[in-house]
């Protein structure tokens, strides 16, 4: 065998070993990289079922506080409408225009009675009005004091379920930070790792 072929086979010999070498070296960084987009999805498989979670909860929370909210204000009517009725107590003078028609009509003067007759009439008419003006001022006047405190009640959950999120979205920012570092370090490691190699691989040629 010839010099010039032999120099030829070794070129040969050295250019496969150098293809096997980075051939080796691309597939420990092609495994670094697989084992990454593993981990990635794993971790955002995890989180966006934990958010899922913590939206559905919330939600939850949500519908339990406006249910509450409704049942309260239910509570609130039934008591005002035993409370305050739909009719008022006849007033003392209306009382005593009843009594007074009953004895006219008693006495049989119909006419004067037919006149008082009217007088309680209008006076009924007249204290119904008020009554029903101070009725709907009052059930306004609780109503809009319920609706206020539902209001804060709502407001201050909505505010802690802001906050529960904000925690775990700073969280999961943090950890994932942590993951990129981490695949940042291993990456640079093997780079550094791999570059050793191919110096005292370069040497021993």
């Amino acid at each position: 065998m010839t010099k010039r072929k032999i120099e030829e086979l070794h070129k040969k010999l050295e250019q496969q070993r150098l293809d096997e070498f980075r051939n080796k070296q691309m597939n420990e960084l092609n495994e670094v990289e697989d084992a990454n987009s593993v981990e990635f999805e794993e971790f955002n498989t995890l989180w966006s079922q934990k958010l899922d979670q913590i939206k559905r909860e919330a939600e939850e929370q949500i519908l339990e506080l406006q249910e509450k909210h409704a049942v309260e204000r239910q509570q609130m009517l039934d008591r005002l409408e035993k409370q305050i009725p739909v009719k008022p107590k006849a007033s003392p003078e209306l009382l005593s225009l009843k009594k007074s028609q009953e004895l006219l009509v008693r006495n049989k003067d119909y006419g004067e009675a037919h006149n008082v007759e009217l007088k309680i009439k209008q006076l009924e008419d007249s204290e119904l009005r008020k009554w029903n003006k101070s009725r709907k001022r009052t059930f306004n006047l609780n109503e809009n004091n319920l609706a206020k405190k539902h209001e804060r009640e709502m407001n201050f959950l909505l505010s802690k379920l802001r906050m529960i999120e904000d925690e775990n979205q700073k969280k999961r920012a943090f950890e994932l930070e942590k993951l990129l570092q981490k695949y940042q370090n291993i990456k640079k490691g093997l780079k550094n790792s791999h570059h050793q190699e191919m110096l005292r691989f370069n040497s021993s040629s």
